[in-house]
């Protein structure tokens, strides 16, 4: 431990016999600089000037070193990071005779290691041991024995940065700390360095140059805000003739322009609804579910960035109270649920009266519009000019790696294949969702034409599909021995796309898919007690909230058990039997409440779950959730000093989360998502107004019904029922 305390003090450029001279600030990566170079005639020049003027305190040279990264403090804490000051680095410029030069903010990480096998005594508990029994003991023991539990933060990493010259490089740098190392060859550590090779590894500070792709994105943008702008100011001079004599009926165009009136689309995102067969209740489950997804990423977020107290995380592990949170990940289960029953249940009304092919191909083109325009401009905005808006030193690992992975796979997410094709550079974190969505989707219409043909194949159909998915998870997790759930350990969370878990187990359709299943089938459920007469008994509606509740809470709350050290390596079939029926219990427990609500016999919760601000909120879910993403990844990667992590500051950062999605989501809504949905009615809806044009004294409901993502519109006439699916898609995680 003696040399390694060393070597990092000769990173900054003291001995180990003039540490104090370090403390002091009179030697300064002598070492380093002197070594700078060596192949690089410009970077060594310029890294001996730095020293001759730093002996001098000039300025200039004073915050250089200033700005680089000292050794850190909380190493055996699991703190490892001594960032620096990564904007004083950049700002620095040095009119070196002809060859001015700025600075560079380069980041390493180093791993220490012995170089023979150290053997511990024991198995010792640091957390929760005697400290009386080992607080002797090598600093090794604590080192080694903690970098290889995936539940705790590394004790042998450093992470270090250094302010150098613009002139030198990645290599340099690199070969500079390697000729260090070389220097107590023969001791008893071992060091290696992450740096050499590593693309944009250091920044320097430089004006960003706008590619023919960010251009085409701001052009973009550009031309969609004016045409908004000019149809809204048309749509309000056109209502100010208000007199029938000179008013003339609205054209085709007028109708388009219409599509991109601000107003109009208000209107209708704010419009209320009193929806017949009590699906209001579904808004609040959609809008209460996705603000615990937006806290479960923040936790992402915030518990795999930086910390300085990883302790704090790593004892959640051992706490039963946190399994709300450590197995958090399975709310995205409830709008599998919802979105399974809404297009079910819709999908059943609409082939109610037509069963033509031409009907069911309406349906798949309907959900593609819905779905992927304001997609694919969320993808464009990750390609393009979101590594323009911010730096840090974080900035590259997570917008620049984002954005590389985004122009490499956009396609997949586009085709909705990113959760199979190239899953280790999945493009937006949350996108696997829509992906498992659209493909469960695809078989709707199908399902529900086997459901009318004849209800009990229908159900059957159905059942299989859902006992299949439960099958499939079984066997993979008890073959393979994978983990039952996600575990979210933080070195997980710095980078869950990489996890082998998430991409084999946790985002393919076919281990996801019977919660939407349960969904169809409750879909049907509701449509059968729609259309007849049938009532559920009181007694059955008693046991049933019983039921589901604690069905739901214990399947929630057993995941700990996969968090117990002396349960991981002793449980393949209890794991396999878990992740297998975890998704299908949850979705369960879930399935009764939305039958029970609607059906009217949950008055103590149907008024906060129809609460009217949770219908609007709901209506803007879908790009609420698209746009959630970004604001959590941005927030990351400006990160300049790690943080202090509590459940306090989780929570509310989760607040400004909502805030900021919702806003965004918000303008995403009504520059796109609403005139886009506009032009689709009057495309594909202009045959079906010709129909319609039976009796002038027919009356028409409209039923807008705008859950997790979905809008139903129901217009029923005396002698007609025309039914509009309106998928838009489903929130995740």
């Amino acid at each position: 431990m003696l040399w390694s305390l060393c070597f990092i003090f000769l990173l900054s450029g003291a001995s180990c016999a003039s540490v104090n001279d370090f403390l002091n600030g009179d030697v300064i990566n002598r070492w380093l600089f002197t070594s700078l170079g060596e192949e690089n005639s410009l970077c060594r020049n310029h890294s001996q000037f730095y020293l001759q003027e730093l002996d001098k305190l000039k300025l200039w040279a004073t915050e250089m070193y200033d700005a680089s990264g000292k050794f850190p403090s909380g190493i055996l804490n699991g703190s490892p990071f001594a960032l620096g000051q990564f904007d004083e680095c950049l700002d620095i410029k040095v009119p070196y005779e002809n060859n001015q030069f700025t600075g560079k903010y380069c980041m390493t990480k180093i791993t220490v290691t012995p170089n023979y096998k150290y053997k511990m005594k024991e198995k010792i508990d640091f957390e929760f041991g005697d400290y009386n029994d080992f607080y002797n003991i090598s600093a090794w023991s604590k080192m080694i024995a903690y970098s290889h539990e995936a539940s705790k933060a590394a004790r042998n990493e450093i992470y270090l940065s250094f302010c150098l010259p613009s002139s030198c490089t990645e290599i340099d740098l690199y070969n500079s700390l390697n000729n260090i190392t070389n220097r107590i060859n023969g001791q008893l550590i071992d060091f290696s360095l992450t740096i050499k090779d590593a693309k944009d590894k250091c920044q320097v500070k430089s004006e960003y140059v706008y590619s023919v792709g960010d251009i085409t994105f701001i052009t973009f943008i550009t031309f969609f805000a004016l045409l908004v702008l000019v149809c809204s100011l048309y749509d309000m001079c056109s209502r100010s003739d208000d007199d029938p004599k000179t008013k003339k009926s609205p054209g085709k165009l007028h109708e388009i322009l219409i599509c991109f009136s601000v107003p109009k689309n208000l209107k209708k995102l704010a419009s209320s609804t009193n929806n017949e067969d009590g699906l209001d209740c579904l808004a609040g489950v959609k809008v209460i579910s996705m603000f615990l997804i937006i806290m479960g990423h923040r936790c992402m977020f915030c518990f795999g960035a930086p910390i300085v107290n990883p302790l704090y995380i790593e004892r959640m592990y051992s706490r039963f109270y946190a399994t709300a949170i450590l197995n958090g990940p399975i709310i995205v289960d409830t709008f599998f649920l919802i979105s399974g029953f809404l297009a079910s249940y819709f999908t059943l009304s609409a082939l109610k009266n037509s069963r033509s092919i031409a009907h069911i191909f309406l349906i798949y083109i309907h959900r593609l519009i819905r779905m992927t325009p304001t997609y694919v401009v969320v993808l464009a905005f990750y390609c393009t000019v979101f590594s323009s808006l911010g730096s840090g030193p974080f900035w590259q690992e997570r917008i620049g790696v984002e954005k590389d992975r985004c122009l490499q796979n956009w396609w997949a997410n586009v085709l909705y294949i990113n959760n199979y094709v190239n899953v280790d550079k999945l493009c937006m974190f949350q996108s696997w969702y829509i992906a498992c969505d659209m493909h469960y989707f695809l078989l709707i219409p199908l399902l529900v034409i086997i459901l009318k043909k004849n209800a009990t194949w229908g159900v059957s159909a159905i059942l299989t599909l859902m006992v299949g998915s439960i099958l499939v998870v079984f066997a993979s997790v008890y073959i393979k021995n994978e983990d039952a759930i996600l575990l979210l350990y933080m070195k997980l969370l710095r980078d869950p796309i990489g996890n082998h878990t998430f991409s084999n187990i946790y985002i393919p359709s076919h281990m996801r898919a019977s919660p939407y299943f349960v969904g169809v089938i409750t879909g049907y459920i509701k449509y059968r007690m729609k259309n007849s007469a049938y009532k559920l008994p009181k007694w059955l509606y008693r046991t049933g909230w019983v039921a589901a509740t604690f069905v739901s809470l214990a399947t929630i709350h057993l995941g700990f058990i996969f968090y117990l050290p002396e349960f991981a390596n002793n449980s393949t079939i209890i794991s396999a039997l878990y992740a297998a029926f975890h998704h299908f219990t949850f979705s369960a427990g879930n399935a009764w409440l939305i039958i029970a609500v609607s059906s009217g016999k949950g008055s103590w919760v149907e008024p906060l779950l129809s609460w009217k601000p949770f219908i609007l909120l709901s209506r803007i879910s879908y790009t609420a959730f698209l746009c959630h993403g970004a604001v959590q990844l941005y927030t990351a990667a400006i990160m300049r000093e790690p943080n202090y992590a509590t459940l306090f500051s989780t929570i509310y950062a989760t607040f400004g989360d909502i805030v900021m999605a919702y806003s965004f989501g918000f303008l995403l809504s009504i520059l796109f998502e609403a005139p886009i949905i506009g032009l689709e009615k009057i495309i594909l809806g202009g045959k079906r107004e010709n129909r319609k044009s039976l009796n002038t004294n027919q009356t028409d409901i409209i039923e807008e019904v705008k859950i997790n993502g979905t809008k139903g519109v129901i217009q029923e006439n005396n002698n007609l029922t025309n039914v509009v699916i309106q998928e838009k898609t489903v929130i995740n995680n």
